[in-house]
């Protein structure tokens, strides 16, 4: 009797055992789904966290309360920089869009409303004032463009004004171009044929971005002298006049878009054109 015992209760604690493991087993794969919901839940926020930074949510916007044109005080910036340097996402119906629509931009087949971002950043003007600029470029180079200005800005290089295109619009992209130009204008993107016409410019995918136009004409060679369009650049086609703001090969606004791969048009052979970075990719 006490073996038949001794063997049932062998028994039943064997079967103990076992529905203990497959508890425990249950158990650890329970805890494993539940730490790796959490993992994932957390790696979403942090990409979610990421891509509001990206089109900014991250940084306090400070710039948002200001107009382009607009004079900001220095002890107002100083310290809080990056919530002056902001880029936007542009939507049909959007105060941006109203702007553009039909003028810098419209329907093609090249770049789409949803590849261009919005910029608004702090510029110093040629009274040495802090201003409130506005670009619009291409998704793909809109940080590196943001980086540019904010130590453009660091470096206090003078811009006159940064308005987008459709400030100046005449009814036709070009002539818009050079209305901007005609007012020393920096800007961007403008849904428009390189000047001379014959190819998409880089402007019109938001790759390329203009300089003091002024200062820093385009100029074309052609029947043994240089010609160039606007009258206001004719002091500064010497470009060793020694102005501040006259782009050389080297020199602080170069130096600064060269490192983000950005090329200048000042070092074509013909035409040239000293206002002019782009990058392609």
């Amino acid at each position: 009797m006490m073996i038949t015992d001794a063997k049932t209760f062998g028994a039943a604690l064997r079967r103990r055992r076992k529905e203990l493991n497959y508890t425990r087993t249950f158990m650890a794969k329970v805890s494993g789904f539940i730490v790796s919901f959490f993992c994932v839940l957390i790696l979403f926020s942090l990409e979610v966290s990421a891509m509001e930074k990206k089109d900014n949510t991250t940084y306090e916007d400070k710039i948002a309360a200001f107009v382009p044109g607009d004079i900001v005080d220095k002890e107002q910036v100083r310290g809080q920089e990056e919530s002056y340097f902001m880029r936007y996402p542009i939507e049909e119906g959007d105060e941006v869009y109203e702007r553009i629509n039909g003028k810098s931009y419209r329907e093609n087949d090249d770049i789409a409303l949803e590849e261009l971002r919005y910029l608004k950043l702090l510029h110093y003007n040629f009274e040495h004032e802090i201003q409130v600029g506005e670009l619009i470029v291409n998704e793909d180079v809109a940080d590196d463009v943001l980086a540019i200005f904010r130590e453009l800005f660091d470096a206090e290089y003078e811009i006159q004004s940064m308005y987008l295109v459709d400030n100046y619009w005449t009814g036709d992209a070009t002539e818009t171009d050079t209305a901007s130009i005609e007012e020393n204008n920096s800007s961007a993107f403008n849904y428009r044929e390189a000047t001379g016409g014959g190819k998409l410019s880089n402007h019109a995918l938001g790759r390329a971005i203009d300089i003091n136009p002024q200062q820093n004409p385009y100029i074309l060679y052609r029947d043994g002298e240089w010609h160039w369009a606007h009258e206001n650049a004719t002091p500064y086609i010497d470009r060793t006049s020694g102005d501040p703001h006259v782009i050389c090969a080297g020199d602080i606004c170069y130096n600064i878009f060269a490192k983000y791969d950005f090329d200048w048009g000042g070092e074509w052979e013909n035409p040239v054109d000293y206002q002019h970075f782009a990058r392609e990719n």
